[in-house]
């Protein structure tokens, strides 16, 4: 069984935000990479995991945790920034799939913010080819009311070559549009510690067409 489902991507430090970068797209990032990699003979998905992961961006704090047993899976949330009243939560469910050597979610959730009520769709895929892996997400987000936050939309890739059993070295895009704004991207070299229940990734992403520069550090655990 291969093991490049246990690099879990889950929670993101981000500095140096572009305009649309804001605490509940980390939320969804967050239930959206939830992941795991299998133990079970023919579906390839492990029976049951946990997972914990929080995030940090400048004044932002981002806490969540999901729960998956075999194939069912369930995530919450909560975002927020110190001294302002952006706060929300998040609950949503999915499954996961695992077909060879691919790993994947789909999750759909519910967000409440101060703003009101909204829906988030997320999918997920991690794939190995020999030394090589790719990750790619994709989160659609849409409120539910007149007053909630706009719809916006946020995709990831990046593709990673092992340096050695615990290092990789690879690029990583990102793409984030929301509602009456311009497309903002970035792209720049990511480097991932793999750990015995996680991984740490550093990604340094310069900013497209005028967009700020961003220093990134994602961490995840599971067990």
């Amino acid at each position: 069984m291969a093991s490049c489902g246990k690099a879990i991507y889950l929670s993101t430090l981000t500095l140096g935000m572009g305009p649309y970068w804001n605490a509940h797209q980390l939320i969804g990032m967050l239930a959206g990479l939830c992941w795991a990699s299998g133990a079970k003979a023919q579906s390839g998905v492990s029976p049951q995991r946990m997972f914990v992961w929080a995030s940090t961006s400048n004044a932002s704090l981002t806490v969540a945790v999901g729960y998956a047993k075999w194939i069912p899976l369930i995530v919450a949330g909560f975002s927020g920034t110190v001294g302002a009243h952006d706060q929300s939560l998040s609950l949503g469910g999915g499954v996961r799939f695992a077909p060879g050597t691919t790993r994947g979610r789909v999750v759909l959730e519910g967000l409440r913010d101060t703003h009101g009520w909204g829906s988030q769709f997320t999918m997920a895929v991690l794939s190995a080819r020999g030394a090589g892996t790719a990750y790619g997400k994709v989160v659609l987000a849409y409120p539910l009311g007149r007053t909630a936050t706009a719809p916006r939309a946020h995709g990831y890739l990046s593709l990673h070559g092992q340096l050695s059993a615990h290092l990789r070295l690879g690029t990583a895009y990102s793409w984030s549009i929301e509602r009456n704004q311009r497309l903002t991207q970035h792209l720049g070299p990511s480097l991932e510690l793999r750990m015995i229940h996680g991984a740490l990734r550093l990604e340094f992403n310069q900013g497209l067409r005028g967009a700020s520069n961003e220093l990134s550090t994602m961490i995840s655990l599971a067990r």
